[in-house]
């Protein structure tokens, strides 16, 4: 089977925990999380990928800084029905994309 380069997750995160993404039957792999603090105070953002915590109440600076983003490179693989959730400390703070591929 091919692998299908997929966008899994792009938009801001909420201050409950959300699913962002749904492992499809093929299963997938989760290549890169990033998580961008756009606001004038430091928030703290949480991704859990298939039950286990990547970040957790990880503290993004304020925008404009250095420390206002995270990037994780990752090879994650995960399968069929397995969860991305996410959340940030505040809401419509945090911007996230998450990529991989599927099949």
């Amino acid at each position: 089977m091919a692998l299908t380069k997929k966008k899994m997750y792009a938009g801001t995160l909420a201050t409950g925990s959300a699913t962002l993404y749904t492992a499809p039957a093929a299963g997938a792999m989760v290549k890169e999380v990033v998580a961008t603090n756009k606001t004038a105070v430091a928030v703290n953002v949480t991704i859990v990928i298939a039950g286990v915590s990547v970040l957790t109440g990880y503290t993004l600076d304020v925008a404009g800084t250095k420390d206002a983003t995270v990037i994780l490179a990752l090879s994650t693989v995960i399968n069929s029905g397995d969860l991305i959730t996410g959340l940030a400390s505040a809401g419509s703070s945090v911007d996230c994309i998450i990529s991989g591929v599927e099949g």
